[in-house]
């Protein structure tokens, strides 16, 4: 295998989290650079309290992060919306899920703090 040929690989971790309001056990997955790269732009917005935009970064995650058996998005950016308005619970237990596949939140933090000891001992990275 060539590495040109990770490009057409499935290597966004994924996983099922039950949702028993909605009927049906949720796929999703991890979200891609490009996803955390807007999921973060919108973290940067203006906002009103912490709740909200707790709220409104939540509602991305899920339109990011979930998908169908097929692992196609479930979503998309128009569904935003109609997302905002399902059931509070549901969406932030999504959330958290997509977040700790992809490493945002608490799980990040431990990361950054591993990745500072790791290279404070002469190792570099690239």
């Amino acid at each position: 295998m060539a590495l040109r040929d990770v490009l057409g690989s499935l290597d966004l971790e994924r996983a099922t989290v039950e949702c028993p309001e909605w009927g049906l056990p949720v796929c999703v997955r991890a979200l891609s650079l490009g996803e955390r790269t807007k999921v973060m732009k919108a973290a940067d917005g203006e906002w009103k309290n912490e709740a909200e935009r707790n709220a409104t970064l939540a509602v991305w995650m899920v339109v990011y992060g979930a998908i169908e058996a097929d692992g196609k998005n479930a979503f998309t950016e128009a569904d935003f919306d109609a997302l905002q308005a399902k059931n509070p619970f549901v969406i932030e237990r999504l959330a958290l899920k997509i977040g700790e596949l992809s490493k945002i939140g608490d799980a990040a933090d431990g990361l950054e703090k591993n990745s500072e000891t790791t290279q404070s001992d002469g190792s570099s990275s690239v």
